[in-house]
């Protein structure tokens, strides 16, 4: 569904929520530019310059994220025995990453321009609305797709059961917490399980096994 998100690595910790939650804010505040309160150029600057420190420090992520793609598709690309469609899937990532990158050059030398010409001149300025509605048509595609670069889909499900000791009767075993995961250590699924055992503890159960 729109501006929902499924699928990625979720340890309940509230995290993947919070992340949303940001993400969405992202795109209301570059809605929000030059709207309302928000017509004023000295607002406008403002916005703009703040959007300008988000699409640079944007810019380390794809840069970073860049490398390690392109390095990981070449020690794929050495070995013998790897997929044709694996390696272009990797390939596709590091596009993926180019695509972006270009795309964030592009939009800070349109806002450095926007900036530039609201500093300057007034006669001079020309079309300023113009220039920032064209700009923030720019926006929400971008930011989809730095921050789909930014999430990590989960591949398996850890289920977590409780059940009656003596199981005598359906379901002997009722699922009560489902986690999203790639990869997870001995640790982390110690962890989960104490967290559930507390949970229990908290609702009066006796907890006599696990």
């Amino acid at each position: 569904m729109k501006n929902e998100w499924s699928g990625d690595i979720d340890w309940g910790d509230g995290d993947l929520q919070r992340r949303h939650g940001d993400y969405i804010k992202y795109l209301q505040f570059v809605d929000g530019i030059g709207v309302k309160q928000r017509r004023a150029y000295a607002c406008i600057k403002a916005d703009l310059e703040k959007q300008l420190q988000n699409v640079r420090e944007e810019n380390e992520f794809l840069v970073a994220g860049h490398a390690k793609a392109r390095d990981c598709y070449e020690s794929r690309r050495k070995l013998l025995n790897v997929s044709e469609e694996s390696l272009f899937a990797l390939a596709w990532d590091v596009e993926g990453y180019s695509k972006l990158m270009e795309k964030n050059g592009a939009i800070r030398e349109c806002i450095s321009t926007i900036i530039a010409k609201i500093d300057g001149p007034a006669g001079e300025r020309g079309n300023i609305p113009a220039d920032v509605s064209a700009l923030k048509k720019e926006l929400p595609p971008y930011i989809k797709g730095v921050n789909t670069k930014k999430r990590e889909a989960a591949s398996h499900l850890l289920l977590f059961m409780i059940s009656d000791e003596l199981r005598s009767y359906k379901p002997y075993a009722v699922p009560v917490r489902v986690i999203k995961y790639k990869s997870i250590a001995d640790a982390k699924i110690r962890e989960l399980k104490e967290e559930l055992r507390k949970a229990t503890r908290d609702c009066g159960m006796t907890t006599v096994g696990a």
